[in-house]
């Protein structure tokens, strides 16, 4: 088990004095975030754990929420009543003699958390879960409404969004920013180690441990390819649906416009000792966490049909690896340690078949996140995902 009040990007002895009344408002902001995390995960919007980090590992975080919903890895009403009870009493504290008692005798925040029994214990699915909605709430997309200048996805981080869940400072929120990035990447990688052990795959195994993992700015990476294939792999075992999200794109002067949006459901079927997508026209339930793969595809040199074509030639799985072939496969570019043949493989696929930045005729990954279905078909036109 893990404490809420760990995700505090300070020492909570450190804390007395004028400090405590400062820093308990900083943990009762923690304690909002975490309740409106419970209630997103209620509700299965999953969309709301789409954390920005900044490691080239969306793909993780999408695989590791879609398994917490399907497999109901939190109690929900467990977790909010922890939450609500620590965020009552912190209210009674807040406005109690025992503040002056507390600032008088220079006691810690740590002291008051244990002595008072506010702190709230987290599962590494909750905490994981908390720390994502965080992320994601501070995180900000650039939406060009007429054109896309460039085919990848835009993303920053506003700071000061998280103050809608409390009195807290700007320096305290882009402190705590800077340290869930660094504790989310570290447990991304992790989670990928772990799921690579359950799949017994040697390959998977060796591509992602400590000889391929490096720190970019305190960021834990491993190669984006290694990553990918190792969540395909779980995705594919676990039955999780995938959902490729298309937007067809128009070249111009100006930039890329968006000519039409079209969405493709694929279901994980048994095949011999392993599992395979196969493209389906069954109906998702609308509850449904599922895997999407959003991309665009550059049709000024292209038909239609000739489009279709081209997808037809490769399997979902090999169109999702070529692509994260392509990606840069850590931060910084010039970093590449990954010298596997079936990376180098897909990488040559990308570029000669249409899967890469340069030549996005066929698919061109920009993001990957968890969604519910109901939420994507709200999102658009469609009376219904089609997908099982």
């Amino acid at each position: 088990m893990h404490l809420l009040s760990n995700l505090l990007p300070y020492e909570k002895n450190k804390k007395k004095n004028k400090d405590l009344q400062i820093a308990l408002y900083e943990y009762q902001s923690l304690l909002a975030a975490a309740l409106e995390a419970s209630k997103a995960l209620e509700v299965v919007d999953l969309e709301k754990f789409d954390a920005l980090v900044g490691e080239n590992a969306c793909q993780i975080r999408a695989i590791w929420i879609s398994l917490i919903t399907s497999k109901a890895l939190i109690n929900i009403e467990c977790f909010k009543a922890r939450i609500h009870r620590s965020i009552k009493h912190l209210e009674f504290v807040l406005e109690s003699k025992k503040m002056q008692e507390w600032m008088r005798s220079g006691i810690d925040l740590e002291e008051v958390l244990k002595e008072e029994k506010m702190d709230v214990s987290l599962s590494e699915e909750e905490l994981f879960g908390v720390q994502s909605f965080i992320l994601t709430e501070m995180k900000e997309v650039k939406r060009e409404e007429d054109k896309m200048s460039s085919l990848f996805r835009m993303e920053s981080t506003a700071i000061k969004k998280y103050k809608k869940f409390g009195e807290v400072s700007t320096s305290f929120a882009r402190h705590l920013a800077n340290k869930l990035k660094e504790d989310v990447s570290k447990s991304s990688v992790t989670f990928v180690r772990n799921r690579a052990l359950t799949l017994e795959d040697a390959s998977l195994i060796n591509m992602t441990s400590e000889d391929f993992t490096i720190e970019h700015h305190s960021l834990s990476c491993i190669p984006l390819f290694s990553s990918s294939k190792t969540i395909l792999k779980t995705a594919l075992a676990e039955k999780i649906p995938l959902i490729l999200h298309i937007k067809f794109l128009k070249e111009e002067e100006e930039g890329y416009i968006v000519t039409e949006e079209e969405y493709v459901c694929y279901k994980s079927n048994h095949n011999g000792s392993s599992f395979q997508y196969e493209e389906t026209t069954e109906e998702l339930n609308n509850d449904t966490p599922a895997f999407v793969i959003q991309g665009v595809v550059n049709m000024n040199a292209l038909s239609r049909e000739e489009w279709k074509r081209n997808m037809n030639n490769r399997s979902i799985e090999e169109v999702f690896l070529a692509c994260a072939a392509d990606h840069k496969q850590y931060p910084d570019a010039s970093v590449d340690r990954l010298k596997d043949p079936e990376y180098q493989e897909f990488k040559k696929i990308a570029k000669e078949e249409g899967f890469s930045s340069e030549n996005s005729r066929t698919f061109f990954i920009q993001h990957v996140y968890a969604a519910r279905a109901g939420n994507l078909i709200q999102s658009t036109s469609l009376e219904t995902i089609s997908c099982s």
